[in-house]
């Protein structure tokens, strides 16, 4: 209603003046110029102003009428739009909720191959170590490949635990960012213009956000699955400690890997939901700006 309310004047100054400019006399004859040739006609003089302020108040309840008119089909067409915007956001934030879960889904999996991985080692050291304090109980172990290869696998160990606890502290921080781009994206649609035209838009996007912000909270840990790995079929000890050492060194590196791939998955889709909803936006201004030039227009042409 704001809109049209910004055009009363405007519209019932055009009205003004066409209605001091138009009386009952020739075409384009004004009313001053009647009034000119009234003058010492008495009567006519009298006649001339009432017919004039007649006329004037004749436009000025047309005008009325039309921008009720133009006005009752103002309010359809936000109400309209603020459905269509609704459903919008609705369907966006569904979509961008589920590309937050994939995220989600795919750093905790990352995660949880690499904690299967170092599972798996911890258990052959306790095999190894076995090994070990056999072979000492036989002679005493000074040094040699066995002892350095099982140094550099419990290196390897806890280097990869290491990367796990940072991991895991730093997961509900990248968990919180990607929910809060989400929301940001699709907070694109409470563009200033479209405000101004329909008015508060801050309940449709909270529910939109709310359902960003349930799937962040509601996300689960991935279930741990140890890995089988081909280096325990090696029967030399020190060949195959060392084998283990690769397999978590290529895990770890595996994920970081796919962590990164994940957050740049869901940079992509965001960016691609942020160009739709900017598009969405100006489809919708676009939309109302020509209705509202039309019943404008429809207003002034029947006002003259």
């Amino acid at each position: 209603m704001q809109h049209f309310h910004s055009h009363r004047l405007l519209i019932s100054a055009i009205l003004v003046l066409t209605g001091l400019t138009r009386t009952e006399g020739a075409p384009g004859t004004s009313a001053a110029q009647l009034r000119s040739k009234g003058k010492g006609k008495g009567k006519g003089k009298h006649m001339d102003a009432q017919a004039a302020t007649a006329e004037l108040g004749n436009l000025m309840a047309m005008a009325q009428m039309r921008l009720k008119q133009a006005e009752h089909h103002h309010e359809k067409l936000v109400k309209k739009t603020r459905q269509q915007l609704e459903k919008n956001i609705e369907v966006e934030a569904q979509n961008i909720s589920k590309a937050v879960t994939e995220y989600i889904h795919d750093i905790d999996q990352a995660s949880a191959d690499l904690q299967g991985v170092v599972n798996t080692a911890l258990l052959d050291m306790v095999h190894e170590d076995a090994l070990l304090k056999q072979e000492e109980e036989k002679a005493p172990l000074w040094g040699g490949p066995v002892l350095s290869a099982h140094a550099r696998l419990n290196a390897q160990i806890e280097s990869a635990q290491r990367d796990l606890k940072k991991t895991s502290r730093h997961r509900d921080l990248a968990v919180s960012n990607a929910a809060q781009s989400a929301k940001d994206t699709l907070e694109l649609f409470a563009d200033r213009k479209l405000r101004v035209k329909l008015g508060d838009l801050s309940p449709l996007l909270k529910e939109g956000t709310d359902v960003i912000d349930a799937v962040a909270a509601a996300a689960t840990a991935v279930p741990v699955h140890n890995s089988t790995l081909a280096a325990m079929n090696i029967t030399n000890q020190t060949a195959r400690m060392d084998r283990l050492g690769e397999n978590i060194s290529a895990a770890v590196a595996v994920g970081h890997q796919a962590a990164a791939a994940a957050e740049k998955k869901l940079d992509k889709f965001l960016s691609q939901a942020a160009n739709k909803v900017t598009k969405n936006v100006s489809s919708m201004q676009s939309v109302m700006e020509k209705a509202e030039a039309e019943e404008l227009k429809k207003v002034r042409g029947d006002a003259k």
